[in-house]
């Protein structure tokens, strides 16, 4: 679906590459348990997630509304 959005090739790669990532912050034998990162992984990736919204945010322009859902909303 990423290569469908009218976004830089740096910025599908980057998105790509932090869809991956948070999937090892899934303990997939026991998916409902606790995350095996730490909190300096979630806090490194909430910051780099914050920086790949902006930039989503910023090609895309106004006329998208991309939301924030990491808030559980």
């Amino acid at each position: 679906m990423l290569e469908r959005l009218p976004i830089s090739a740096a910025t599908r790669e980057e998105l790509a590459r932090l869809c991956g990532w948070y999937q090892s912050s899934i303990d997939w034998e026991y998916p409902s348990g606790p995350s095996p990162w730490t909190e300096e992984q979630w806090v490194l990736f909430g910051q780099q997630a914050d920086a790949a919204l902006e930039a989503l945010r910023h090609q895309l322009g106004g006329d998208w509304i991309v939301e924030d859902r990491r808030d559980g909303s």
